[in-house]
């Protein structure tokens, strides 16, 4: 049985940027009128509350959940879920194509424009066919999640680590299809012959897995067997002559159609290796070794730049 008049700012979308400028307009608005503030969006979920509540904000969603903060009482309600199409879907600018937006950002932190974000993916993926107006779209829900800033010199990441997990969260490393077993090649004769079949057929590709890659970038010692990547796992098999068997395997092709695991692909020591923000992905869905590893991997793609290693 209790009221309290509040100034109220409202918006449609329910990210954590507009949260913030719905925020300040709302504190505002109570300087001025002398009421206490309030922010209306689609959804508040705990940690948008308790943004608020730092704030010293009031705010409630569309889908009962709340923070009322009012002079006399306090109210705090959370657990409901997101409404569908009531908030801004974020979720697959980290999945497929999208994503190698996120890991440019990673790779080179500062761009001076959306044209510059999209010829660096083409330079290293020039199959993707990325537009330009998805490169716009992807970096705009970036910005939304405070993920990335644009400013007058372009744009650059505002929160790596941040950036680094939404990936993690994301990655689906399911293979299509995968199979083990030997081969009496050496490796230089295997990265030959996949190399050659690549040129001859543009559309196949290859790399060694993040987890094959990890010695490449120092964090891992080397392993005795070759751990692949390919987008045709039968042209594969024939091409390494690998016989299936469990019995002291030292080839494992893994078939995965899409551009992810090969954008960013790094060729030297007479091997294809997988970009760094790959490797730290595989790594970080292994056990405790691989994740000690790819911390040291994190350390120096964050400030090192992934660009350098």
């Amino acid at each position: 049985d209790r009221e309290c008049v509040f100034v109220c700012e409202a918006k449609s979308r329910s990210a954590p940027r507009p949260l913030e400028e719905a925020t300040a307009q709302a504190a505002h608005y109570a300087a001025l009128s002398g009421l206490p503030p309030l922010v209306v969006v689609p959804f508040l979920g705990p940690e948008s509350l308790a943004r608020l509540e730092c704030a010293g904000v009031s705010g409630i969603d569309l889908c009962g959940n709340a923070i009322i903060l009012a002079p006399d009482f306090h109210i705090w309600r959370s657990g409901n879920s997101p409404q569908p199409g009531g908030s801004r879907p974020i979720r697959e600018v980290f999945r497929g194509k999208s994503s190698l937006i996120a890991r440019c950002l990673l790779l080179r932190p500062r761009f001076p424009s959306l044209l510059a974000v999209r010829a660096y993916a083409l330079e290293r993926m020039p199959s993707s066919r990325l537009s330009i107006g998805t490169v716009s779209k992807v970096v705009s829900v970036l910005e939304d999640e405070l993920l990335v800033a644009r400013g007058p010199d372009g744009l650059r990441v505002a929160d790596g680590p941040a950036l680094l997990r939404r990936l993690l969260d994301r990655y689906d490393p399911r293979p299509t299809a995968s199979v083990e077993g030997r081969t009496d090649l050496p490796a230089a004769e295997v990265w030959s012959r996949l190399g050659t079949h690549a040129q001859r057929s543009p559309s196949f590709l290859y790399t060694a897995t993040g987890l094959g890659s990890a010695a490449r970038y120092g964090v891992l010692s080397a392993s005795d067997s070759l751990q692949l990547h390919v987008s045709d796992l039968g042209a594969a098999q024939g091409l390494v002559e690998l016989r299936e068997t469990r019995l002291f395997p030292n080839v494992e092709l893994i078939e995965d159609g899409t551009q992810v695991p090969y954008f960013d692909r790094r060729t030297d020591s007479g091997g294809v290796w997988a970009s760094p923000v790959q490797t730290w992905l595989e790594l970080m869905l292994t056990g405790p070794r691989e994740r000690e590893a790819a911390a040291e991997l994190e350390r120096r793609l964050l400030h090192e730049g992934g660009e350098s290693l």
